[in-house]
């Protein structure tokens, strides 16, 4: 069996997009996670991002599967969304809190309870939370208790004049030994000026452009 048919889903298939649906399936472990999404509020570059499951976190969510060591980790997510990374990171066995802004964080939290009712005895719900952060707030920070040792965020570079904030929050949450990855996609919005300000927060970069993978450490 190929990988491809593990997950109900394809990215190619011109008379089947899903992405607008209100509840989408994925199989990631032998696990089949289910995602909630929100269509009641408009859905642009601008707002609301959190409500639909985007590329990139498909694309991070199986770079994870295949290359990243989660058993038994402290990570953390950024941005999460509707959740698809975290869940797949704590599927595979990551010890895993799921992290979004107090607009958003209702349905990370929906999709969280709703995957941890039906995956209970397979997984344990300990692993597994949901905690508000706004960029750059200490409060929120520390009450995640950081360093974590895996950081994880997907489609979270396309606002520019967050970049600060967020290079802050990930000085914060790591130490020395602590493996970032992200993926984005390229929209021309100023995400090549994340890198430069990396570099000045003393933050090593690995870009892949095949899997538009960026790999942090410090």
């Amino acid at each position: 069996m190929t990988e491809n048919a593990l997950v109900p889903w394809r990215f190619c298939n011109p008379y089947a997009n899903q992405k607008y649906d209100p509840v989408r399936s994925f199989i990631f472990n032998g696990h089949e996670i289910v995602i909630q999404q929100n269509q009641d509020q408009k859905i642009d570059i601008t707002q609301n991002t959190g409500n639909i499951v985007w590329d990139g976190a498909y694309i991070l969510s199986r770079f994870i599967q295949k290359h990243v060591k989660v058993k038994g980790k402290r990570c953390v997510e950024l941005g999460a969304g509707t959740g698809l990374v975290g869940l797949v990171t704590w599927s595979l066995g990551g010890k895993v809190v799921l992290t979004e802004i107090p607009d958003l964080i209702e349905l990370t939290q929906k999709n969280v309870e709703l995957n941890t009712r039906a995956l209970v005895g397979d997984l344990s719900e300990e692993d597994v939370d949901v905690k508000v952060l706004s960029w750059g707030d200490e409060a929120q920070i520390n009450d995640l208790s950081p360093p974590y040792e895996v950081i994880l965020g997907s489609e979270i570079l396309y606002l520019k004049d967050f970049h600060k904030d967020l290079l802050k929050t990930l000085c914060r949450l790591s130490d020395s030994k602590t493996e970032i990855y992200m993926v984005y996609k390229e929209r021309g919005l100023g995400e090549e000026k994340f890198f430069m300000l990396a570099k000045r927060f003393s933050f090593d970069i690995e870009q892949n452009s095949k899997t538009s993978r960026i790999e942090c450490s410090r």
